[in-house]
């Protein structure tokens, strides 16, 4: 018996998704060039699990007649083509939070960092450093480590920095301000010239960090 040329191809069917832990796999082949009256059975092998690509394979291929007998052996022109298991990366994002205070001497922290978008069981832990003491700005900055059971590399992570302000206290705020009073004089008809001093009750500070001068101009005659 002479074994057919007619040329076959069996390809195996390839798939794509998003990775979430689980392995990738995709059954069945496409099979072109048999002949009318015949039949297949096919099996693949193949499995995708992280972020990436591998072959999902033709694993067994057999022709089958019109009464189910295995022919495969008289097809002698039979190609079998590997399909593609694509695992894509998996989106995730990781911020530190803003944060916003009057001064009050005391450093503004916030190391509430939050994470979105790591399959169930996976993630980072968080190392937030950001503070801010003085009137100002500056970023809440921060570092991540991945888990044990998570490999980043399956991941394309956003990472979003805060920002932490403190803004500047009201100096009309009598509860917390105090201003020192002139000391008194014999008026002897020439301006005085007195240091006054702002002081802070929340930080036991002088406001602004210095003192200011108030001048005092004579307003009447000696008696």
């Amino acid at each position: 018996v002479t074994a057919s040329t007619v040329a076959i191809t069996v390809t195996a069917n390839s798939a794509s998704k998003t990775y979430d832990g689980t392995a990738l796999t995709k059954d069945g082949v496409t099979v072109t060039g048999l002949p009318a009256g015949f039949t297949y059975e096919a099996t693949v092998s193949g499995s995708q699990t992280a972020a990436g690509t591998s072959a999902n394979q033709v694993a067994t291929f057999a022709i089958l007649d019109a009464s189910g007998t295995d022919v495969t052996s008289s097809f002698s022109n039979v190609t079998k083509v590997d399909g593609t298991l694509t695992v894509n990366k998996r989106a995730a994002q990781v911020a530190s939070p803003d944060a916003t205070k009057v001064y009050d001497g005391i450093a503004l922290t916030d190391t509430a960092a939050t994470q979105s978008g790591f399959v169930d069981g996976e993630g980072v832990t968080f190392d937030v450093t950001g503070t801010q003491t003085n009137v100002g700005s500056s970023k809440n900055v921060f570092t991540y480590t991945a888990t044990a059971s998570t490999n980043l590399d399956n991941y394309t992570v956003a990472k979003t920095v805060g920002t932490l302000t403190a803004t500047a206290a009201n100096i009309t705020d009598e509860a917390r301000f105090t201003v020192s009073q002139p000391d008194d004089v014999v008026y002897n008809g020439i301006e005085q010239k007195q240091p006054i001093t702002v002081t802070d009750a929340t930080t036991g500070k002088t406001a602004w960090g210095t003192t200011r001068e108030r001048s005092i101009a004579p307003t009447r005659s000696p008696p």
